[in-house]
């Protein structure tokens, strides 16, 4: 599991082949904005993504803004057994390097793109990964929670 604490994951402006991630849902916190759709490099069933050990997963969040962003902050935990564990990001600005320029403005849709590094030595393991994007306040733009497991 103490593998597992450093699964990192980078924003980077990555395009691939892309699936819908049909079990994923808007966090009860407090949101300023909307998720519309996920999509993965990985596949997503109707239950869980699979994130493959060794491989680069990328995600796409499609949302838009309740509010004029002028700076983003991508925090990351996952739940695994019921603890919840803040995963470190080496790039947290969202404004910066995942499709998205700040000032984000209120209504129109974006695409945050972010790329998780499975390395191999992570364990098989189940978890619900929690994904914020935040605001300059601190406030929740948005959050989502996608059931996953990692797999060879």
């Amino acid at each position: 599991m103490s593998s597992l604490l450093i699964l990192l994951l980078v924003c980077c402006c990555y395009e691939a082949s892309a699936y819908d991630v049909k079990r994923w849902k808007q966090c009860t916190d407090p949101q300023k904005g909307k998720v519309y759709s996920l999509e993965s490099s990985e596949v997503c069933d109707a239950s869980t993504c699979h994130l493959k050990r060794g491989s680069n997963v990328t995600f796409t969040v499609h949302f838009s803004s309740g509010e004029a962003v002028t700076k983003a902050k991508a925090v990351v935990y996952g739940y695994i057994d019921g603890i919840k564990i803040k995963f470190p990001l080496p790039n947290t600005d969202g404004c910066q390097n995942c499709g998205l320029t700040c000032p984000l403005k209120n209504g129109p849709k974006y695409a945050y793109h972010a790329m998780v590094p499975v390395q191999k030595a992570y364990p098989k393991i189940k978890l619900v990964v929690i994904w914020y994007l935040m605001d300059q306040s601190g406030n929740n733009i948005w959050c989502i929670d996608v059931p996953a497991v990692i797999t060879d």
